[in-house]
């Protein structure tokens, strides 16, 4: 077969990787083996790389920026061994430099829309709310490759990134490793495939003999801005003016550098809940069987806690600009009753999230399964007759307490049975839902909720519910005495 080679790395206007824009490739003619209307497609990776065998032909490329989130038509080429390009911007020819004159009329025209978009920004918001609060909505037109984030409407359902498009910089850094019992990594697996360790080559052990398998999460920071229905979340790097560092990761009234989360479903192993691959989740357990469980891994280790859970959640809305994590990731498990499916499905995927094709298991960065395949328990918070009070000291986590390191946030979540989110809290008490009224699975959260009256705990992601599930699906139902078949939990560090 008769093809070019095209090979490079794609990078986005302000130098980061392309991570998940799309090249789109139909052949128009008759070629060796390849049909007029064949059509393949390829995603850019997380380094930006791309390496590809382009047959022969009249091919007609397309692109398709995750922003935009539309396909453009780039022109029909002719592929033959006269072709001289050897990377995707040549072939295009987005390479020729415009001349002065045409480099000036670009940056006059750049200049005059930057100028009538802030204009027109800023007197739709500041209708309502102060100038200074107009300013921090609108100055994401300024891009800087010091944070970024997003702005939803809570009204409209109309999402908008702000700051720099460099939005997986934090979300990258997420890897699995093999953790040690005192918290140190016993080495890092390949980011294309848990099977192996980093070099690729040596095969990882990932049954618990070397240590629970987990995901580090590098240390952010983060802000929230709320003005009207328009609702902003950005996260940094390093510190910003107005921004903290998240709550995660103070421990032990420490700031650390990284939190540990699960890359798998909890299971039981001789009294100490692991992550491990191979294994059926354990399920009906209650909830403070579990936390004993989690604590027995040693000093440091408990169940996944509310602010941990925040922090993913915040990562992912700001990568993938949704609420709706079945349309990016994929359902999961979320049909049937084959809840608790075997762990270490995703071993293949390595470090990488899977995509909306996938209807038996998902992943996002590393953490398999989420969602969608049973509830998880989630700690440091608990729930009286639907107020909601928090607890970031692991070491002082307890079902049914309502005082000392439990603070009330002074939210209280509506009832909910099976019910579409709304609306959520957007602020440093997590994403509480705090409407459920009028949402359905493509609207506003996408997710379900359930509530009811009593001392309650948490359950995150929701058991072969179908479309109700997802990053954001949430339960507050049950007690805390609660043991069912769809009901698992799992450690962090």
């Amino acid at each position: 077969m008769a093809n070019i080679n095209l090979a490079g790395v794609l990078r986005a206007p302000l130098g980061e990787f392309a991570y998940l824009d799309r090249v789109k490739f139909t052949h128009v003619t008759v070629t060796g083996q390849t049909l007029p209307g064949f059509t393949s497609i390829i995603k850019i990776p997380d380094d930006g790389s791309y390496d590809i065998d382009l047959e022969y032909g009249n091919v007609s490329i397309y692109t398709r920026d995750y922003i935009q989130k539309r396909w453009l038509y780039r022109g029909t080429f002719t592929i033959n061994s006269d072709t001289p390009a050897t990377d995707l911007p040549s072939l295009l020819g987005i390479t020729t430099p415009l001349t002065d004159p045409q480099l000036l009329i670009t940056q006059n025209l750049v200049e005059d829309a930057n100028q009538y978009a802030i204009a027109s920004q800023a007197s739709a918001v500041a209708s309502a709310a102060s100038a200074a609060e107009a300013q921090s909505i609108v100055d994401d037109l300024t891009y800087t490759n010091t944070t970024t984030g997003l702005v939803w409407d809570s009204t409209t359902d109309i999402y908008r990134r702000t700051g720099s498009s460099n939005f997986t910089l934090i979300q990258k850094q997420m890897k699995r490793c093999v953790l040690n019992v005192n918290g140190t990594v016993n080495y890092f697996l390949n980011p294309n495939n848990s099977n192996f360790k980093s070099d690729g080559v040596t095969p990882s052990v990932l049954d618990g003999t070397d240590g629970n398998v987990m995901v580090q999460i590098p240390k952010f920071y983060y802000k929230y801005t709320v003005v009207g229905s328009a609702k902003k979340v950005e996260v940094s790097q390093t510190p910003q003016t107005g921004f903290a560092v998240h709550p995660a990761f103070i421990k032990d009234a420490v700031e650390v550098d990284y939190r540990y989360y699960r890359a798998y479903e909890g299971f039981i192993d001789t009294g100490v809940l692991k992550s491990i691959s191979g294994v059926t989740p354990t399920r009906s357990v209650d909830f403070p069987t579990f936390r004993t469980y989690a604590v027995a891994n040693g000093a440091g280790w408990h169940l996944t806690d509310w602010q941990l859970l925040h922090a993913v959640q915040i990562l992912y809305l700001v990568e993938f600009g949704t609420f709706n994590s079945q349309s990016v990731l994929g359902q999961g498990n979320s049909l049937g009753g084959d809840y608790g499916v075997t762990t270490g499905l995703s071993n293949s995927l390595g470090n990488q999230s899977s995509d909306a094709s996938n209807s038996d298991w998902m992943s996002y960065r590393g953490i398999e399964n989420f969602y969608s395949d049973i509830w998880e328990m989630i700690d440091g918070i608990n729930i009286r007759e639907r107020e909601v009070f928090l607890n970031n000291d692991y070491n002082t986590f307890a079902s049914d307490v309502f005082a000392g390191d439990y603070v009330s946030t002074g939210l209280t979540l509506p009832s909910a049975s099976a019910s579409y989110i709304r609306d959520v809290n957007f602020g440093g008490d997590g994403f509480l839902f705090t409407n459920v009224s009028g949402a359905g699975s493509s609207t506003y959260i996408t997710d379900g909720a359930w509530s009811s009256t009593g001392d309650r705990v948490f359950y995150l992601g929701g058991a072969a519910d179908g479309a109700i599930c997802g990053a954001f699906y949430s339960s507050a139902y049950d007690d805390s005495s609660k043991a069912g078949v769809v009901i698992g939990a799992a450690v962090s560090f």
